[in-house]
Parts: structure tokens; C-alpha cells; sequence
């Protein structure tokens, strides 16, 4: 019997992806220089020259500049900047990382979408982490993120005693966050609940916008 050839990890380095994006622009990416400092790390990719689309399993990694994404399946769209990735994503931009179960994100833009975020952040206004988990988080991880169905706290998981719900949450990194339909939970118990609620750390003391308490 005739041994099949065994599969060939593949591992993209500068050099191959240079030559496959040189004269391909990448919105705002592109213009900024002509040899787009990318790699791709994968066990397996096709690339589609004409539609100019790669698509990777197993193990991916790909990297642009101060942005990375791991997951276990990706697809890049070099013309619009569009990657798409599913199974144990991790984002990585600018010191921040995010895992989810899925991610769409523009490397023009710098803005994606994650579903079932899970993530700490990090401030010197704030002592310790805050960790989060939300059903999706969407925006630029740098400048401002909204959060639907958010989780918040800064005891240890998996049974924290003190932790936030919200509906809806508006991050402004190292500036203020602005929540809806917020609650706070101590032991299991609901201590209350406000539809509007605006916290920003810098300020010299705790800005309240009009708020209603929910039983």
C-alpha cells in the first residue's frame, strides 16, 4: 500500500505573506507602508488569489502589527481587511486581550465583534482586576467598547460574593463606563438595580445621571 504523504504544517512567515499582499491594500493598513508586516501560523490554509481570501485551521495565528488572533478556525479577507475566526479565539490589541467563542474583526478599523467575551482589565485608576464576560462586545478595544449582557467583578471566579449585571455597558478606557439596566449582587442576593447609571473614576467624585431603583 502506498504510504499517503503526511500533512505539512504550515507556517507563514513574513517573507510568503509579503509577497501575497504586496499591491493588495487593507484600507488604512495598506497606505501606511508597502510590505504589511503580517504572519500566519496555521497546521493548514488555502489561499484564493482571485478573490484574495485566506483561509487557515488548526492552531492559527495571525498577526498584524500590535494586533493578534489565535483561534482553531480563520478566514481573512486581504481586500476589505475582514477576519473572521471561531473555537478558543483570543484577541490581542494594543496590551489588551480578549478570548471568545467567536470574533469578527477589520484590521482597517480596528473595530470587531466578540460573542461569549471573556476578559480583565487592567487600570491605575482602579486597585486590582476587574474581570468581564459578555455575550458580545463590540468596537475598538482602545478607544471604546459597548457590552450587551455584561458580567463584572473583582472577587476571584468561579463563585464571586460581590459581582454587576447590566444590559448594556459603554467603556470608555481610563475614562468613564455609562451602564443600563445595571445591578448590583452580594451573596446571591440583589441589592438593587438602577436603568441608568454613570461612573467615570476620574472625576473627583461619583456622577450620578437620573436613575430609577428597580425591585
Amino acid at each position: 500500500m502506498r504510504a499517503r504523504p503526511a500533512p505539512v504544517p504550515s507556517s507563514i512567515g513574513i517573507g510568503v505573506i509579503a509577497f501575497l499582499l504586496l499591491g493588495t491594500p487593507i484600507g488604512a493598513v495598506a497606505q501606511e507602508t508597502e510590505e504589511l508586516p503580517v504572519t500566519l501560523n496555521a497546521d493548514s490554509y488555502q489561499f484564493d488569489r482571485q478573490a484574495r481570501i485566506i483561509t487557515a485551521r488548526g492552531h492559527v495565528v495571525l498577526s498584524v502589527r500590535d494586533v493578534t488572533v489565535r483561534a482553531d478556525a480563520l478566514v481573512a479577507d486581504l481586500q476589505t481587511g475582514m477576519v473572521t475566526a471561531e473555537g478558543s479565539v483570543q484577541l490581542d490589541v494594543a496590551g489588551q486581550s480578549v478570548a471568545a467563542e467567536m470574533l469578527t474583526f477589520n484590521l482597517s478599523t480596528r473595530v470587531g465583534t466578540l460573542f461569549n467575551a471573556r476578559t480583565e482589565y487592567h487600570s491605575p485608576l482602579i486597585l486590582g482586576s476587574v474581570r468581564l464576560r459578555a455575550e458580545k462586545l463590540e468596537g475598538d478595544l482602545a478607544r471604546f467598547v459597548t457590552i450587551r449582557k455584561g458580567f463584572t467583578t473583582t472577587c476571584e471566579e468561579p463563585d464571586p460574593v460581590a459581582y454587576a449585571t447590566a444590559d448594556e455597558l459603554q467603556v470608555y478606557p481610563n475614562d468613564k463606563v455609562v451602564g443600563r439596566h445595571v445591578s448590583l449582587w452580594v451573596a446571591g442576593h440583589r441589592l438593587f438595580g438602577t436603568v441608568l447609571h454613570h461612573f467615570s473614576p476620574r472625576a473627583p467624585r461619583r456622577e450620578h445621571l437620573p436613575s430609577h431603583r428597580l425591585r
